[in-house]
């Protein structure tokens, strides 16, 4: 078996991978990090927040909804990332 990376990004502790099929993406997390992460069309997305976040999930809205630390919170994914 051989595996291959899709992005060469590093997490210091990736954790909630979720597939968006409509928008054919890859979510995930960098809790440690407090980084926010979307591979689609393979470009790497990749927002800074201000506290460990544990889940990013995309609304039928355009936007997403992360859980930071001090609670659940609206990202505008049209905001630039960093």
């Amino acid at each position: 078996m051989s595996w291959t990376a899709v992005t060469p990004h590093r997490a210091r502790l990736g954790e909630g991978p979720f597939w968006d099929v409509p928008g054919q993406a890859l979510y995930w997390v960098d809790i440690i990090g407090q980084q926010a992460l979307r591979l689609q069309g393979g470009q790497l997305h990749t927002w800074q927040l201000p506290e460990p976040v544990s889940a990013f999930i995309p609304c039928a809205s355009g936007d997403a909804l992360v859980t930071l630390s001090s609670g659940v919170y609206r990202l505008d994914l049209d905001s630039t990332p960093s």
